[in-house]
């Protein structure tokens, strides 16, 4: 018999089963696999109940062990206070035998450091101040005058001021130059250029001039001063030594 014909003969030899043989393996198939999920379950809740026992047993343990711990720890404290206290004796012994120590030598110290000092340290010492101080105050002198440039004139060059026009105090003419009916007239001194514009402004105001600015900035200023009869031009300029340098111009 080939195998198309035992297929054949078992298929007609399935189909005259009755049908409760169908049936019951039907419900077999269905069953199976329930069956398996409930032995998962089982073994799963097993493991887990053994695993909860031994979870328990280990905290009883160590529930029961830790009294005994706990109480060699106290036994051992008494003997740890007993070796801080030592240390700390100890340790207190020491800084005070250093105190002592640093104050028998402090007094020689100090009476060795006065004999020095007035044996010629200190003396040395102050000569070398007076010496510093000399040589600083001549070399800020010096840097002061580089700075600032020469003096001051003293002394008036030759010529004349312009007339009617009073010199401010301390004020010294540096420059004199005559050209035709126009007269040119420089002088320096120690007022600032801020104050030489108020004092001319407010006397040749009084003498009837009327001002008219024609340029000024932080360090300088230009007025023109005209009358019926004349006309003034006044120039006046910081000189970098607290002081004004002005120039007459009179037409």
């Amino acid at each position: 018999m080939n195998h198309v014909g035992l297929m054949e003969f078992a298929w007609l030899r399935l189909r005259r089963l009755p049908r409760s043989v169908w049936i019951a393996g039907g419900l077999a198939l269905l069953l199976l696999p329930a069956l398996l999920l409930w032995l998962a379950v089982s073994l799963f809740g097993g493991a887990w109940q053994v695993g909860s026992s031994l979870l328990g047993q280990g905290r009883d343990v160590l529930q029961s062990a830790l009294p005994a711990n706990v109480e060699h720890v106290m036994r051992e404290m008494p003997n740890a206070d007993a070796a801080l206290g030592a240390l700390q004796s100890d340790a207190q012994q020491r800084v005070q035998a250093e105190v002592a120590r640093l104050g028998a030598a402090i007094p020689a110290s100090a009476e060795a450091l006065q004999q020095e000092l007035l044996g010629g340290a200190l003396p040395a010492a102050s000569a070398g101040l007076r010496q510093l101080a000399q040589q600083g105050r001549a070399d800020a002198d010096q840097a002061l005058s580089s700075w600032l440039g020469s003096a001051r004139p003293t002394t008036d060059v030759s010529g004349e001021d312009p007339p009617g026009i009073a010199r401010l105090p301390g004020f010294v003419r540096t420059a004199f130059a005559r050209e035709g009916d126009r007269l040119r007239v420089s002088w320096v001194g120690a007022a600032p250029h801020s104050d030489v514009v108020a004092y001319y402004s407010q006397q040749l105001g009084a003498a009837g001039y009327s001002a008219r600015v024609l340029a000024a900035s932080a360090q300088a200023e230009t007025v023109e001063f005209e009358s019926a009869q004349r006309k003034l031009t006044l120039a006046v300029r910081d000189d970098g030594r607290g002081g004004s340098e002005l120039d007459w111009e009179v037409h």
